[in-house]
């Protein structure tokens, strides 16, 4: 009789016939040998992973928290330490429902300014949660944001609660809410009717005919479906905006924001002063050096970025780098990818800004009363949305993302020829003089980048460490490379094993 070994897989099937290829049988002797010292191998092997991990992490199933003085070494990928500083790498969090436990990595809680110098965001999203992922850090560290309502629209395909969670877990002290459109919208100002009658008809082309365009004949032409869905959106907004204002003033929330998960707010480098220039400044730090006449509400004029890949702007290489090397993907950062846009006058690419607002400079009756658009929701406090870019302390990059992404509303406004058009935007560069690609090193250097790597959509990787560590008082960069070793080590012992009992124990 003989030992069955065994299942072997087609993979382990394809490496292991080499060793058919020999026609060797092993003789009763080598067998024995085989069956005595593989067990042995296979422990030794372990033992050795284990003590790899061990040397260089100082701990078993913990990691070094690694914060970095200086911009430039974590964009070269060497980071110094504050202190050599151990926390859990594991937490266990048991959820009510179903009372399992999942794992996820364990960060001391982040310092929380005071709430007067934090921003507080309106956002309405539908299927966002690839946006979400960068729009979060990003306003994090240049804001900062630090409190967030997130309005879901009524079809929303996604949960942004999956994107969040990261957040609370991570101990970042961003405070949130979601809520659905539809638990407000009807109570605030009633249905959204949509009036397709003779007389709607009439009143649109009539709106047409001022604007210089052809009237339409019928209710279902795309035209007039357009329409319609810019009027619900419309209807959307404007409930959503009076329902989280009052949420933010009752929170006491000073600083309030309401631009998209695809705007992202920038710092306009050539208007700041000399002393704000440095890459730590946020938007709060400048609006403390704004007389108090100037706070109440702040236009941010847009540009739209189109969609082309082909350049990138001098100076973000390394950032580029860096990011390619420490995160899943490119392509969750806009920021990095896409450089090119309107010329800043030309207000058919770049239409209307958005505004951001002081609540404890508006009155309440005007917080109280229904908003105008999102544009210009408070028009008793807020200039007309058409700064100039140039000449503003701060502006909108507005961007219009790859086909996918353009058309996952399911938006009829949204087709392949306005994406098009937008996407082939070429016409400048001049935001690159702005450096908003630092934002990513800030915002590594704020958090960490063990934090940093979770909270952009990457899991930490708990068997093979990423973290940079100090050991000896010496710089270690990336040990990951030696615990790859170990684990190849560990995985070849294996795959010998099962070899060997697979081919040649059962002959």
């Amino acid at each position: 009789m003989h030992e069955e070994g065994p299942a072997i897989s087609t993979t382990h099937q394809s490496i292991c016939v080499r060793y058919e290829n020999y026609k060797t049988i092993p003789s009763g002797s080598l067998k024995l040998w085989a069956r005595r010292i593989l067990p042995v191998a296979t422990v030794s092997l372990a033992i050795l992973q284990f003590y790899l991990c061990w040397h260089l992490t100082g701990t078993v199933g913990r990691q070094i928290q690694v914060v970095s003085h200086d911009e430039s070494q974590i964009m070269n990928r060497t980071i110094l330490p504050r202190k050599r500083q151990s926390i859990p790498l594991l937490s266990l969090n048991q959820t009510s429902a179903t009372g399992a436990f999942s794992t996820s990595p364990a960060f001391p809680p982040l310092p929380i300014p005071p709430r007067h110098r934090t921003f507080g965001a309106c956002l309405m999203v539908k299927g966002d949660n690839d946006l979400l992922t960068e729009w979060l850090p990003y306003h994090f560290t240049k804001l900062p944001l630090r409190h967030l309502l997130i309005a879901t629209d009524t079809d929303n395909p996604e949960d942004p609660q999956q994107v969040l969670e990261r957040w609370e877990h991570a101990h970042t002290g961003l405070k949130y809410k979601i809520v659905n459109v539809s638990e407000f919208e009807s109570s605030m100002y009633g249905p959204f009717l949509v009036d397709d009658s003779e007389n709607g008809l009439q009143r649109f082309n009539r709106d047409l005919k001022r604007k210089g365009r052809p009237p339409v004949n019928s209710t279902n032409d795309i035209s007039f479906q357009r329409n319609v869905a810019h009027h619900l959106l419309m209807h959307k907004q404007v409930a959503m905006i009076s329902y989280c204002t009052q949420y933010m003033k009752e929170q006491g929330v000073h600083w309030v924001t309401y631009h998209d998960t695809d705007e992202f707010l920038v710092i306009n480098q050539k208007e700041s002063s000399v002393a704000l220039k440095n890459g730590n400044t946020t938007v709060v730090d400048i609006l403390e050096m704004l007389p108090a006449s100037d706070e109440s509400c702040h236009v941010l004029p847009r540009v739209t970025v189109g969609a082309l890949e082909n350049f990138t702007c001098p100076g973000a290489e390394d950032t580029v780098r860096f990011a390619s090397n420490n995160f899943d993907s490119l392509s969750i950062f806009n920021t990095l990818r896409f450089h090119q846009h309107a010329h800043l006058d030309d207000f058919s690419k770049n239409r209307f800004g958005k505004v951001f607002v002081n609540l404890f400079h508006i009155s309440s009756t005007e917080l109280q009363s229904k908003p105008h658009n999102i544009h210009r929701p408070f028009p008793n406090s807020c200039p007309r949305p058409l700064a100039d870019v140039s000449k503003s302390l701060f502006f909108l990059t507005h961007y219009v993302g790859a086909w996918d992404r353009f058309q996952a509303k399911g938006d009829v406004r949204r087709g392949y020829a306005e994406w098009l058009d937008r996407a082939m935007i070429a016409d400048s560069t001049w935001c690159c003089s702005q450096q908003q690609h630092t934002w990513l090193s800030q915002f590594v250097h704020q958090v960490g980048l063990e934090r940093a790597r979770y909270l952009l959509g990457g899991v930490v990787n708990l068997k093979i460490l990423t973290v940079n560590i100090h050991y000896h008082n010496q710089i270690v960069v990336h040990p990951n490379r030696y615990l790859s070793i170990s684990l190849y080590i560990l995985k070849a012992s294996r795959l010998a094993s099962i070899c060997f009992r697979g081919n040649f124990l059962e002959q």
